[in-house]
């Protein structure tokens, strides 16, 4: 993607969807996957997204979930997901605001751009509370089918409607056959152990199934990449351009009402003195994040 910057990205993103989005952060490679797929005369483009819970679902462990935490010494979470692990599902919410309560404030949401008074208006601790361990929620205390629910999110899942507009902004349909319905209807009737191989391997239903059809370089690797692992950097290249629409955020009142974007740009500034893995990170699910939808609120503001 060397010919489009992040913020050219998170700008064409907009026009595409006329809204902000999740992906914020890596929509620059995106966009330019399926630019070259254009370009080479491509009618359809396929994405395994679906596979995350469906024909790659890893498995899910308690074993190697308590052995993470005893692992990094994080006592807490252990307790915290033996409780909701012998917890009917239905009495989640319950147990969560009680372990929760006069925990789950405003330094919750650190971690996204998002205005600590807006937090307060919609009262939305108190809504992440009430819908912890629900289908629209991923959380590592949650039996393997629900968590597998989450992440397809029956009957409220956009990604349908998001690949589409992609697809449409480049002349091509995008076609995800792991979301199949009838993959989906066998790979979620499988029973959990089945996802692990013989010495704990993730992912085996679809490691066996590709066997003689993938090379093993890849059917077993395990090996994981991280998505828009080079945004810091790209940023700091388009500095220019990211100062501009970083202060035309700053600038917009309706911005300053929702976002928190003195955190973004005490992120920018971070990023600046340091390209790291945190500042990077921060980078994903604060600063691009926070820009998108700062941008199009700018861009509603000139509209009014």
């Amino acid at each position: 993607a060397r010919d489009i910057t992040p913020v050219q990205s998170i700008l064409h993103g907009l026009n595409v969807h006329g809204e902000p989005g999740h992906a914020a952060g890596k929509m620059y490679w995106i966009q330019e996957l399926m630019a070259t797929a254009q370009k080479d005369g491509i009618g359809t483009l396929m994405t395994g997204q679906g596979g995350n819970a469906t024909v790659s679902w890893t498995g899910k462990s308690t074993r190697d979930i308590f052995r993470g935490y005893a692992k990094h010494r994080m006592w807490k979470n252990a307790i915290k997901y033996g409780l909701f692990s012998i917890t009917p599902t239905g009495l989640h919410p319950t147990l969560y605001g009680l372990i929760h309560q006069n925990k789950h404030n405003l330094h919750t949401w650190q971690g996204s751009a998002i205005h600590p008074g807006f937090v307060k208006q919609i009262n939305l601790s108190d809504q992440f509370i009430l819908n912890a361990g629900k289908a629209s929620n991923v959380e590592d205390w949650q039996p393997a089918q629900m968590h597998r629910y989450a992440i397809i999110k029956p009957g409220e899942s956009f990604l349908g409607s998001i690949w589409a507009e992609n697809g449409a902004a480049f002349g091509m349909e995008v076609r995800d056959a792991t979301f199949d319905k009838r993959v989906m209807e066998f790979t979620l009737s499988i029973p959990d152990k089945e996802f692990f191989g013989p010495k704990g391997e993730d992912r085996w239903l679809i490691r066996q199934a590709m066997q003689g059809l993938l090379p093993d370089e890849v059917r077993l690797n395990h090996r994981r990449g991280r998505q828009a692992a080079d945004l810091g950097q790209r940023l700091l290249d388009s500095s220019t351009e990211m100062e501009a629409a970083l202060s035309q955020v700053e600038s917009c009142d309706m911005a300053r009402n929702y976002l928190a974007v003195e955190r973004m740009r005490n992120v920018w500034n971070a990023l600046q003195k340091d390209v790291n893995v945190q500042n990077t990170h921060l980078a994903v699910t604060i600063l691009t994040r926070g820009l998108m939808a700062g941008l199009y609120l700018s861009n509603l503001e000139k509209e009014s």
